[in-house]
């Protein structure tokens, strides 16, 4: 784990969280998000003791100067751009195709991570399995396939190419 990768990917992440705690300090970051306890509830359920999200810091809005609304993540650190990261939904709805009837009392509502509070959560697992390295392999992938590197059924294709050849 001590790779040329897994250096680099230490490093822009120990860079990311100083500018965070920089810009914070300067009163320009967006505020955190304060996760409720059911919505930690549900991700201890999900990701398990695998990560802390309350290790995390998780921002709301984008990075100062930063004219995109794109979430992303990188170790210990997650801007959620445009998205509240958390929402509240009456019982029996559904939330991005998942039903979630009956995890509430009829009638209330319960706050739920959105999709992409999850989506960025898993980036940082990734980053604690595969390790630091992850970043680098994610960035060079963007970089080389643009918005193609978030497309999973292209990389399964190619995989299958690369099997039958």
């Amino acid at each position: 784990m001590n790779s040329p990768a897994d250096l680099l990917g230490r490093m822009l992440g120990a860079a990311a969280r100083a500018a965070d705690r920089g810009l914070d300090h300067l009163g320009l970051t967006p505020p955190p998000l304060d996760l409720p306890p059911e919505v930690r509830e549900d991700l201890r359920d999900l990701f398990g003791h695998t990560i802390d999200p309350t290790a995390v810091m998780i921002r709301r809005g984008h990075v100062p100067g930063v004219p995109h609304p794109r979430a992303f993540a990188l170790p210990g650190l997650i801007y959620l751009g445009a998205d509240p990261g958390v929402v509240g939904t009456a019982a029996g709805t559904a939330v991005a195709g998942t039903a979630v009837a009956g995890t509430a009392a009829a009638g209330s509502d319960r706050p739920r991570a959105t999709p992409t509070l999850v989506h960025e959560l898993v980036h940082v697992w990734q980053g604690r399995v595969v390790g630091p390295r992850y970043v680098v392999i994610a960035l060079v992938e963007q970089v080389r396939h643009g918005r193609r590197a978030y497309d999973w059924r292209a990389v399964l294709d190619r995989a299958s190419t690369d099997r039958a050849s």
